[in-house]
């Protein structure tokens, strides 16, 4: 597994790290103040798991991390010397993605406090996080026009499966379309078992949050998830 630390100076300014690969887990430990946030790919954009030392108190916080790429070329210059690095969503790890930005309001790089930033890096696509934004109430798929799930390392065939975090169920990814008038291979088709019968109530709903994976890495049981019909 890919790994890397980095040092830094707090300077309460969003601040870039480069590492040259898409980190899955994000580490930030304050030195003087010993606050740490964790950070890792299934997680909201800009989101950490935050403990503060003063208090001992861990929250679910929102300044925590996003990934993004830099436009420098690679060993050559300071980072960011080509300019301000772009942000990418975490579905889309395969975009170039070679670093992150903390947010600015994060407690562990407050300003003028030394941290150290560790980072795991993703070996493979065991987790893709998406939103649905097509249509309400869609009964037998679901898409993320934004992400191209062929390039994203989904698999059709029932060999994946999506949890819908926002419903609390789960079914298996059928097959993988590229909608009329769509740029990516977006929209994904859905089954209620591992023959491959299709869905025809599952009610994705727009703003859904989903959650891909290999069906081999699916908790077991899953009943208590409840399977989308």
């Amino acid at each position: 597994m890919k790994y890397a630390y980095r040092f830094g100076m707090g300077t309460a300014e969003a601040t870039y790290f480069r590492f040259g690969f898409c980190p899955f887990k994000v580490k930030i430990t304050a030195q003087s103040e010993e606050d740490v946030a964790i950070w890792m790919l299934p997680m909201a954009a800009a989101a950490s798991i935050d403990t503060v030392d003063s208090t001992g108190v861990r929250v679910l916080g929102a300044a925590g991390v996003r990934l993004c790429k830099f436009s420098d070329p690679t060993g050559g210059g300071l980072p960011g010397s080509g300019g301000t690095p772009t942000i990418v969503e975490q579905g889309k790890w395969y975009d170039g993605v070679d670093g992150i930005e903390i947010n600015a309001s994060q407690v562990a790089i407050a300003d003028g406090v030394p941290y150290i930033v560790e980072a795991w890096g993703l070996d493979e696509p065991l987790l893709i996080r998406a939103v649905h934004d097509g249509t309400t109430s869609s009964n037998t798929y679901f898409e993320d026009s934004s992400i191209d799930f062929r390039k994203a390392g989904v698999s059709d065939a029932q060999m994946w499966v999506v949890i819908n975090i926002t419903n609390d169920n789960w079914c298996y990814i059928k097959n993988i379309t590229k909608p009329s008038g769509k740029a990516n291979w977006c929209r994904c088709y859905t089954a209620l078992d591992d023959s491959g019968t299709p869905t025809a109530a599952a009610d994705f709903d727009t703003a859904d949050v989903l959650i891909l994976m290999p069906r081999a890495f699916m908790q077991f049981p899953q009943t208590g998830l409840g399977l989308m019909t």
